[in-house]
């Protein structure tokens, strides 16, 4: 049983809530809790203000779609065509188009595009599509960044089928609107919402479908002070002029201010992408040994969360790392007031349930020790059972499940 998967669901609740599963499945209840926070404050998804703002044809919204296709083997001939396989593409010849380098920075450089120039392409796509002022969606977000990788462009620009694209050239204000939603997809809450809501995002593929970037949602844009507005065009231009991990902090923090989510929710976040997003890197992470500051840590977010409940009956708690032979693959910590070298001594005796639990697959380990008036925690040596988030979900099954320990084993 995996301790970080380990929660119980309802068939009722199953029923009522069905997203619950995929929240779950890649996150955990401290995600789930985000989501509630942030699905409270009732939102629309960018499908709902996108159809507010420009409409809708044929039951889509205006002005929003994917890029062009390529002429395939299953390019049909069309009975009123020119009796060739697709369509001819001289509507959209010289438009320049989009490029994957192009794509890395926030602000496309229109100048430095190749020009258009295929004959033919599979179906048609309307040429209000590629309107600037525009925004660029990729369907495949970079493992590196942990981010949706989105841009914008101020002047017309083609893309092809694996980007999605959302043109305001009908909106007064498009300029700064697709600044916002860059920054807005761009967050980590965003590729979050993805990975928590999305079908098959983080199920079955590695590319999120336009169908969960429309289910993102949006801060009404027109409910926006001048005050705000600036500081969209300030975030943006920070971003365009460095866009780095650092310069994104900000936008993060004013993502998660409109969701209503708390800076312990953005560590949730980030600890759910950084060990949960469906690509190799992310999964090899996950895997590694953590390190001494990752333990470090670990360890004073399980103290600083099991103190107020100690502290209300007079006790005080410590938590400290045990050192364990490098090759072990289990890591312990102690909890409670307990000399260094008795708890090397009671670690010892361990042994053969570390034996049991590693033939029944566990993934953690708490054992109460009378005899030395501490709460042995053991888990996994794998990085994704030594987050910041595992060591307050740790901290909730302790005050559960060991009240006994808290209200006096731990001061013996």
């Amino acid at each position: 049983m995996d301790v970080s998967n380990a929660e119980t669901v309802t068939s009722d609740l199953a029923i009522h809530r069905p997203e619950i599963l995929k929240i779950l499945f890649r996150g955990s209840q401290l995600d789930l809790e985000a989501y509630d926070r942030l699905i409270s404050r009732r939102l629309p998804t960018l499908d709902a203000y996108w159809r507010a703002q420009f409409g809708t044809s044929r039951k889509r919204p205006k002005f929003a779609g994917n890029g062009y296709q390529k002429l395939r083997k299953s390019s049909r001939v069309r009975k009123k065509g020119d009796g060739r396989p697709g369509v001819s593409a001289s509507y959209l010849h010289q438009l320049p188009e989009l490029t994957p380098e192009a794509m890395q920075t926030l602000l496309v450089d229109v100048s430095r595009l190749p020009k258009f120039s295929l004959e033919r392409i599979h179906d048609p796509r309307p040429r209000e599509l590629f309107r600037g002022p525009l925004l660029i969606v990729h369907e495949a977000p970079p493992a590196q960044t942990a981010r949706i990788r989105a841009a914008v462009a101020d002047q017309d620009v083609l893309f092809s089928e694996s980007h999605y694209g959302y043109s305001a050239n009908e909106n007064p204000q498009g300029r700064l609107l697709v600044r916002y939603l860059a920054l807005l997809l761009g967050s980590r809450p965003a590729l979050w919402h993805a990975l928590m809501v999305s079908g098959k995002f983080g199920f079955e593929r590695e590319v999120i479908e336009k169908f969960a970037i429309d289910k993102i949602p949006v801060f009404p844009f027109d409910d926006f002070s001048a005050a705000e507005r600036r500081k969209i065009e300030r975030l943006f231009d920070d971003l365009a002029e460095e866009n780095t991990e650092k310069a994104w902090g900000p936008v993060d923090d004013w993502v998660a201010s409109l969701y209503g989510l708390r800076p312990r929710d953005l560590q949730v976040i980030a600890d759910t992408l950084a060990y949960n997003l469906p690509f190799a890197d992310n999964r090899k992470q996950a895997q590694t040994v953590p390190t001494a500051p990752q333990i470090k840590l670990f360890c004073s977010t399980l103290e600083s969360e099991l103190k107020p409940w100690a502290q209300r009956t007079g006790k005080d708690i410590q938590v400290l790392p045990v050192q364990l032979p490098l090759a072990s693959p289990w890591g312990v910590v102690r909890v409670g007031h307990v000399p260094r070298s008795t708890a090397r001594e009671a670690v010892q005796d361990w042994r053969e349930i570390m034996r049991v639990a590693d033939r029944l697959a566990a993934t953690e380990i708490v054992l109460p020790d009378v005899a030395t008036g501490c709460l042995w925690l053991a888990r996994l040596n794998q990085a994704r059972y030594w987050s910041t988030s595992q060591a307050k979900l740790a901290a909730r099954r302790i005050t559960w499940e060991q009240v006994d320990f808290l209200v006096g084993l731990g001061n013996r």
